[in-house]
């Protein structure tokens, strides 16, 4: 017999992918969506194994349907209306991964696909659970919350978040915008390690806005993994940190961390500082644009920093293989 692709999935309410370790598979898709019918027809139902519901009409009641360790799948279908979801969406049980398809193909960032707006006063996304995976999303930051926070106690946390677009906003032109993606924990040496890839952090934030970061983690983060970003500052604000990476055996490579210039009516951006390293992590081949060059890497402790680069805006270039402090 042959399965079709959809099939994969879904075949009379069972999971056929959980032969090959697959949980349930459940798809997300707005009423106000012009394929909203024809997706109900064709694809909505109940699995037998909990009698959950294989179609959702929001992000939030799919990840709900989830069971932790099944290894399930939720499947957002893209939209050019935001999901406002009015709440934080929870990723609280292990092995759940969270993707739009439509967002993925690009290098670095998503192709707007679906945009996650929590709505209301709160991160986009709050992670506690492990093996949890965030791909191929426009998310949208809500002044002093994070579009991302990733924490827990000991053995939380662990995942890979790829290929997402966080949009840093704060609402007023002097308030205070929190960033883009947080790893943090409350205790120390918690297994809170990530792989933080692939992603673009930007900041929307009105003039002269403070940013506490692109991407940041803690000293009490572990083996988080900050490969592949694009992080930029514009728009008159100022970004506290472009990556901050405290935690131990961590790495920090290939990211780009600039500042944006003066440029078709939008202001520059500045930061205090490019990338804030921690002991015990490895900086490597990394580039800068930093009108301040001297403060393009800052390092805290014991630190590995190896063919980094950092250019000024009249070009000149500094390398730097070791402690800049």
């Amino acid at each position: 017999m042959t399965i079709a692709p959809d099939q994969l999935f879904q075949f009379g309410g069972e999971p056929v992918g959980s032969m090959l370790g697959i949980g349930n598979v459940y798809y997300v898709i707005q009423t106000t969506h012009p394929q909203y019918s024809v997706f109900i027809r064709d694809r909505q139902g109940t699995y037998k194994n909990d009698d959950s519901a294989i179609v959702h009409t929001s992000i939030a009641s799919a990840l709900t349907a989830t069971v932790t360790k099944r290894n399930d799948y939720v499947i957002v279908m893209p939209d050019t209306t935001d999901y406002d979801e009015d709440e934080t969406l929870t990723m609280n049980k292990n092995n759940v991964h969270l993707i739009c398809p439509a967002g993925l193909g690009a290098p670095v960032g998503c192709m707007r696909g679906a945009t996650i707006d929590p709505n209301s006063s709160a991160h986009a996304i709050t992670i506690t659970a492990r093996g949890v995976e965030v791909a191929g999303f426009w998310i949208r930051g809500q002044a002093e919350y994070y579009c991302i926070s990733i924490s827990g106690v000991y053995g939380g946390g662990w995942g890979y978040i790829h290929h997402n677009d966080c949009a840093i906003t704060s609402t007023s032109s002097s308030g205070t915008a929190a960033g883009g993606i947080i790893v943090s924990s409350t205790d120390a040496g918690a297994g809170t390690s990530q792989t933080i890839a692939y992603n673009r952090v930007f900041t929307m934030a009105g003039t002269t806005a403070t940013v506490v970061g692109g991407i940041t983690a803690s000293y009490t983060s572990a083996w988080l993994q900050v490969i592949g970003n694009h992080v930029v500052v514009g728009n008159g604000c100022a970004m506290t940190f472009g990556i901050q990476n405290r935690g131990v055996m961590g790495i920090i490579a290939d990211n780009y961390v600039y500042e944006a210039a003066t440029s078709a009516g939008m202001s520059a951006g500045t930061l205090t500082v490019g990338i804030d390293v921690g002991e015990s992590v490895f900086c490597v081949n990394n580039s800068l644009s930093i009108a301040t060059t001297a403060n393009a890497i800052e390092t805290v402790g014991v630190d590995a920093c190896v063919e980094n680069y950092a250019g000024a805006p009249a070009g000149s270039i500094q390398v730097y293989t070791g402690s800049t402090t």
